[in-house]
């Protein structure tokens, strides 16, 4: 079963691809707006754009029917924010590694000169 069930029945495959996305809404209908990660040459599309019709509901103080979001466009809102939140954890995660390197780096060559510092002191 797919950790994203909706972004998958939306024929999105690989939602680690996702940069980032947008919401609008004309007409009585939500627009979403997802933009990929692509690498230069690739065929697959950049962005891709989703509708989702309001749907009507019955409210209770009055008898005209009211507008309301669509579950489906709510679920793949919600999926989204999954994806994003994740991604920005590796890039964090990435980030603390590559600082992690760095710093041992930086020791590992203070060491190498101190031992350089001493062979050279024992040897003529």
């Amino acid at each position: 079963m797919s950790e994203y069930p909706r972004l998958r029945e939306m024929g999105i495959n690989h939602p680690e691809h996702i940069k980032r996305y947008s919401v609008s809404s004309l007409n009585q209908i939500d627009y979403l707006l997802i933009s990929y990660d692509r690498p230069d040459g690739s065929l697959l599309p950049i962005s891709r754009t989703y509708e989702f019709p309001r749907v009507a509901r019955q409210s209770a103080s009055s008898k005209e029917p009211l507008l309301s979001t669509s579950p489906d466009f709510k679920q793949a809102i919600a999926e989204l924010k999954k994806v994003m939140e994740l991604r920005a954890s590796v890039k964090v995660t990435g980030e603390a590694i590559m600082h992690e390197i760095q710093r041992l780096e930086e020791e590992v060559g203070l060491h190498l000169e101190a031992i350089r510092g001493l062979v050279k002191t024992i040897t003529p």
